[in-house]
């Protein structure tokens, strides 16, 4: 599980980004700048970037970043670096880089202060299981498998990229670990294979020298590259004497326990390759230097910033027009929408306004008609009136008539009932008369 707890990783994955990265990664410049704020000096800066870049391509991926602003924060913080990367602080996806490392079983924190002349890589060891003139050449060694150390295609994997960083190079390095009797013995073998005498030994040259120590190939080779510091393919007599420091150290563990450093410590660097100390003049221009950047980042931090805020704000104006924009549309919509209804309401009204008069042309003449009807109504109503009346009178006047008919009918029979009367009274008289008379 990788140490990095989640809040460092979210911060450094956004400063990461910060950086703008080109296929996922940051070349050195842009991590320099980013470096630098720390105030750690050179050397530890590039010991850092050496441990972080796990794959020696001279740029840092996200994981890798993360990993080297972890490194740049525990240093500030007062803690030490580890010679090698421990396997709890390995990016995820970078452990196929240190599978011929022999990684520590230990999960304690790697940073621990310790004095850097406690580093077994940095003492001479005390009882090597083999002297000097043990790994001199000796006649009749039979023929050797080719080393990686003396192919002229092979390509180092523990040389430092700092100085491809751009960075220069710290010059407060600690004592020589190297003891003037290792270097006396290492002097007395680098003699009796340097045949040319001219100080530099090549890989086939002391080829031999190391295979006779026993250790792996893989071993040898990667010390052949941390003491082939500038890539030469030839070593001097320092630089020799370092890697038979390198070689008595891992035949010191048992077996080969103690992993080499990934990059060779300040304390190995042979003095011949420690540059010489400058003038104080030119630390006052560097921290001037260094101060002008710092300022110019500020000032850069302060424009970016505010570009950010300005097309943060552009943004929005953007996204308010576009809003303005879309609520103009629908409103000319609605007013296009609403002229048409307009013009379709005053057809409307053109035609109601025609069909009213129209209408009210058939109501006058409905009018007109009605009161004509009703006039006739009230004359025949009239007429039926009169003719009631008159009926009324022709019926009273008949009546009267039947009545007064009814009445000389009456009298009239009375009338002839009483003549006959008196006519019979006459004939009876008349009668009785000539009887009377006969």
């Amino acid at each position: 599980m990788w140490l990095i707890d989640s809040a460092e990783i979210s911060k450094y994955r956004t400063l990461f980004r910060q950086l703008n990265p080109v296929d996922g990664k940051v070349d050195g410049e842009k991590c320099k700048l980013a470096m630098l704020k720390s105030q750690l000096s050179v050397e530890t800066l590039g010991r850092i970037w050496d441990l972080s870049d796990c794959d020696n391509d001279g740029s840092l991926d996200e994981n890798e970043f993360i990993l080297a602003m972890h490194l740049v924060h525990r240093c500030v913080e007062g803690d030490m670096l580890p010679d090698s990367l421990p396997k709890n602080l390995v990016p995820p996806g970078k452990e196929k880089f240190f599978s011929h490392f022999a990684f520590p079983v230990s999960t304690a924190d790697p940073f621990i202060a310790h004095n850097p002349q406690t580093n077994l890589a940095l003492v001479p060891i005390s009882k090597p299981p083999a002297t000097w003139s043990d790994l001199a050449v000796v006649p009749g060694t039979g023929p050797i498998n080719s080393l990686a150390l003396i192919s002229p295609h092979y390509q180092s994997v523990g040389s430092s990229c700092w100085p491809q960083f751009g960075c220069p190079q710290s010059y407060n390095f600690p004592p020589w670990a190297i003891s003037a009797d290792e270097l006396a013995k290492s002097t007395q073998v680098f003699s009796t294979i340097d045949l040319d005498a001219d100080g530099l030994v090549s890989g086939a040259e002391v080829r031999d020298v190391l295979m006779r120590s026993g250790l792996h190939q893989t071993i040898l080779a990667q010390v052949w590259d941390l003491v082939d510091i500038q890539g030469s393919g030839m070593l001097n007599c320092e630089q020799f004497a370092v890697a038979m420091h390198l070689a008595t150290d891992q035949l010191s563990s048992s077996p080969y326990a103690r992993s080499l450093p990934p990059v060779l410590p300040p304390a190995l660097v042979p003095p011949s390759f420690r540059p010489a100390p400058p003038d104080p003049a030119m630390f006052e221009e560097s921290n001037r230097l260094i101060a002008e950047i710092e300022q110019i980042n500020r000032e850069r931090a302060e424009v970016e910033a505010a570009f950010a805020t300005l097309t943060v704000d552009a943004q929005l104006r953007a996204t308010e027009t576009a809003i303005i924009h879309s609520k103009l549309d629908t409103l000319d919509h609605t007013a296009r929408s609403l002229v048409n209804q307009r013009s379709e309401a005053e057809r409307r009204l053109v035609e109601y306004a025609r069909e009213k008069d129209t209408l009210e042309s058939i109501l006058k003449d409905l009018r007109s008609h009605v009161s004509n009807e009703r006039q006739k109504v009230e004359e025949v109503r009239s007429q039926v009136d009169n003719e009631q009346l008159s009926a009324k009178v022709i019926s009273h006047s008949f009546g009267h008539l039947v009545f007064t008919l009814v009445c000389g009918a009456y009298f009239y029979h009375l009338k002839i009932q009483s003549v006959y009367t008196e006519v019979t009274a006459s004939k009876i008289d008349v009668y009785l008369t000539g009887h009377i008379i006969d």
